[in-house]
């Protein structure tokens, strides 16, 4: 039996494009996972995707919660004769994320007192969050 990870990964293999919708995304994993694999990816306006996303070039934008534009824009990147061509730029673009390079930024940020890091009391789970300084 195949393990939950395995089982992502050869389904992200075969994929041509992957759509990434999100109300919220805290920091978009899956669709990494899925620019480090050279595949196109749809995502949504308004969160964290698009920071990751430059649309047209190394994926797609569409607006939260509009289902039919999602269709569209996976529609149409499906036929766009460079899917490959943003697939590799996504694999790329997508090495500015590797942890060797946002730790310690991170740890500078909250070194310098520029980062905050608020722990949820329920969870635990901690989140950078960007803190205005003058």
């Amino acid at each position: 039996m195949r393990s939950p990870a395995e089982t992502r990964s050869r389904l992200l293999a075969r994929a041509a494009v992957v759509a990434c919708p999100s109300h919220r995304e805290g920091f978009g994993v899956a669709c990494l996972e899925a620019m480090a694999l050279g595949k196109a990816v749809v995502g949504t306006c308004g969160t964290s995707l698009d920071e990751v996303l430059t649309d047209g070039t190394t994926g797609f934008l569409v607006p939260p919660g509009d289902p039919r534009a999602l269709a569209e824009k996976v529609t149409a990147a499906w036929n766009r004769q460079d899917l490959d061509a943003i697939g590799q730029a996504a694999r790329e673009s997508v090495t500015q994320f590797e942890p060797g390079r946002t730790i310690p930024v991170l740890v500078a940020g909250f070194e310098a007192g520029r980062l905050l890091a608020l722990v949820d009391s329920e969870t635990g789970a901690a989140e950078a969050v960007k803190q205005c300084v003058r």
